[in-house]
């Protein structure tokens, strides 16, 4: 007889007395938001890699891309009082070392900016939500994003001259990111768990035990989103546009 998996977490109506309603839509905004980004970053190494524009950097002997992912750049906005920009990719993703946004020549301005766009969006949440969010990209986040662009290019090689673009990226998201994701937030929130279980955390001030069961709600909403959230832009619509893009200044 399986064993039942032991619970995780809070219980729902615990969960939403420690965050306010607005708090709870933001983290979901928010997680929707990173996944509609990453699915956008996906697509976006098949357009560069269909442009031949991803060659490697001199001293560099390896054709085939080292892909890594590190701390976000570029950002798009700025927060005040209380509110934080909070990077909607988990990082800023490295090619050979090199962020990929710069394969990509000034000549080419329209996909130029639109990559360095996806790399640089970022959300204005409040702080609680960002210090969320900072957990998963240091807990595994960022390597789930670097592992499923290593699927990608790795697929893409393998389709030779007429890669099946589009079906790739869906494979990377579904089949690698997303599961990735999931896996990622469960293991953050175990180890949170751990901390709300140990004694010691009874001997925290209030508010730092506040904060605390905060972070395991948003990080439960950032779990429930990436397991049902459908990224719009994994739809044939999404990808038309970021197409007719790149060809707007071939």
């Amino acid at each position: 007889m399986a064993r039942a998996r032991p619970f995780v977490g809070l219980p729902q109506s615990r969960a939403r007395a420690y965050i306010p309603p607005q708090i709870s839509e933001a983290a979901r905004h928010h997680e929707r938001r990173r996944a509609d980004c990453v699915a956008r970053l996906l697509y976006a190494n098949t357009i560069i890699r269909r442009e031949d524009l991803l060659q490697p950097p001199p001293r560099v002997t390896s054709r085939v891309p080292i892909v890594s992912v590190g701390r976000a750049q570029l950002q798009l906005q700025r927060g005040s009082g209380g509110i934080v920009a909070a990077h909607c990719c988990p990082g800023q993703e490295l090619v050979w070392g090199v962020p990929i946004q710069n394969f990509v020549p000034h000549s080419r301005p329209v996909l130029h900016y639109g990559v360095r766009g996806i790399v640089a969006t970022t959300d204005l949440v409040p702080t609680v939500v960002n210090l969320a969010d900072s957990l998963v990209e240091q807990s595994g986040l960022r390597l789930t994003l670097a592992d499923s662009l290593e699927a990608l290019f790795a697929s893409l090689r393998a389709d030779g001259d007429t890669p099946r673009t589009r079906t790739i990226t869906r494979e990377a998201y579904y089949d690698g990111y997303r599961p990735g994701a999931a896996r990622v937030y469960r293991g953050a929130m175990q180890r949170l768990q751990a901390r709300l279980d140990d004694p010691a955390f009874r001997r925290l001030p209030q508010g730092e035990q506040d904060r605390l069961h905060s972070e395991m709600a948003i990080l439960q909403e950032f779990l429930q989103v990436a397991e049902t959230y459908e990224p719009e832009s994994l739809t044939d619509s999404i990808f038309n546009v970021m197409d007719a893009a790149a060809e707007a200044d071939e």
